[in-house]
């Protein structure tokens, strides 16, 4: 089982996406005592009332992709399925994702169940959840999650874990490890606060050692489109691995079941570590936060990762000379680096005069239609260095964009660092 263990590290790549977190655990005949498993590397669902976009699923080491009814096959088995990318599904929370693999085994092939492990597993190299077309990007790096069950004495023993080495919003990173996150900008300029639960390390259990069948469902992340009830629309889940029981398997007296042949050719992992905490990043629905955590607001429409230009209007360039008592006009752009513009971003605006210790900020300014940003400075400057910056998580005071514009000012044929005359009236 060693050596599926490192097969998966190694090259495993998957990627899950789900709504219906709890499907059956078990669909195998009930009639002997088995295990089931199943990788699924990627299904979105969704709940508009629409069938052909309830369940979408493009394939799944030892699952029924095409069967959304009846996703599991009858047993655990030995499989393999592999892919360069998947995606995108054209769903209203969409995945697209790259170097994919899904691996399940049963070892040893056969033989009672009492003496046997499954497991399955999933990972991926990248994934990406797009919602609102592009408005919001939700991106994880190393997406890996694994289960394996086995008996220990009279007793089936579930174990699980699952990881991602890195994860942002719009390009804002986010610590993976943090309770809590918020994002509170926009979908296409409407407020994404309360819209959007994202679940990290998320574990399913199913029945206990009482009942007929039993489970664990181990999913890497899990993404939802909620509405303003809290209900899901749409779901994307990272990285699923699952693993069941059918009757009881670990019982001294159980014989065992026939093996199905295996569909590919067949792997011998070894029961994964012990499963780490999972952490939780939770948008709340019509709440505050509470608690520690991370908080996101994106800043403007399209907001997050962005690009600034700006610019003295009367020459396009970034240095301008102007006589003392002229009103200089400023203009400029700021887009998403992807591209799209960033409507309703807030720009703050740092003004530094030779001389003085400390900047002085101005805010206020904000983008408009296609990203674009007009400021008008007052009539009374003097020479100094204008800072215009972007902070794409307004929560945070790291800028992610900044463009400085120099100002020279001239009285009476004189570079001038101070208001002419007695009366000094100028805020800045």
């Amino acid at each position: 089982m060693g050596r599926g263990i490192r097969r998966i590290g190694a090259a495993l790549g998957a990627v899950v996406l789900t709504g219906v977190l709890a499907p059956a655990l078990a669909q195998a005949d009930s009639s002997a005592p088995s295990w089931n498993c199943r990788s699924s590397i990627a299904y979105v669902t969704t709940n508009l009332g629409i069938a052909q976009l309830s369940r979408i699923e493009p394939f799944a080491a030892n699952g029924n992709p095409l069967d959304p009814s009846h996703p599991d096959r009858a047993a655990c088995a030995d499989d393999s399925q592999a892919v360069p990318t998947i995606g995108p599904f054209g769903t209203p929370i969409d995945v697209t994702a790259d170097v994919i693999k899904g691996v399940t085994s049963i070892d040893p092939d056969t033989g009672p169940a009492r003496a046997q492990t499954a497991y399955a597993g999933v990972k991926a190299a990248d994934a990406t959840v797009d919602i609102g077309s592009g408005a919001v990007q939700i991106k994880a790096h190393a997406v890996l999650s694994q289960a394996s069950v086995h008996c220990v004495g009279n007793a089936p023993v579930f174990t699980s874990d699952s990881s991602i080495a890195g994860l942002s919003v719009n390009g804002q990173a986010l610590p993976v490890q943090d309770g809590l996150v918020q994002i509170t900008n926009a979908i296409n300029g409407t407020p994404l606060s309360m819209l959007v639960k994202i679940t990290i390390g998320n574990t399913l259990d199913g029945g206990d050692a009482t009942t007929d069948t039993q489970g664990r469902i181990q999913q890497a992340a899990k993404i939802e489109l909620l509405n303003l009830t809290g209900t899901p629309l749409a779901t994307a889940v990272l990285g699923e691995a699952k693993v069941t029981r059918q009757g009881r398997t670990c019982d001294a007296d159980n014989t065992p079941p026939p093996n199905p042949p295996s569909p590919n050719d067949p792997t011998t992992p070894t029961t994964p570590t012990t499963p780490t905490p999972p952490s939780i990043i939770y948008v709340p629905v019509n709440t505050g936060v509470t608690g520690s955590g991370t908080t996101v607001q994106l800043n403007g429409a399209n907001g997050g990762c962005g690009h600034l230009k700006m610019y003295f209007q009367p020459n396009k360039k970034k240095l301008f000379g102007s006589t003392y008592g002229n009103r200089v006009l400023t203009r400029g752009t700021l887009v998403s680096c992807s591209g799209k513009p960033i409507v309703g971003g807030r720009i703050d605006v740092f003004h530094t005069i030779k001389g003085r210790t400390t900047r002085i900020r101005k805010t206020g300014v904000r983008s408009r239609d296609g990203g674009k940003i007009t400021l008008i400075l007052p009539m009374n400057l003097t020479t100094r260095t204008i800072a215009f910056e972007y902070r794409g998580n307004l929560a945070s005071s790291k800028v992610t964009a900044r463009q400085t514009l120099s100002l020279v000012v001239r009285y009476k044929g004189k570079v001038i660092t101070k208001e002419p005359g007695p009366k000094r009236t100028s805020p800045f």
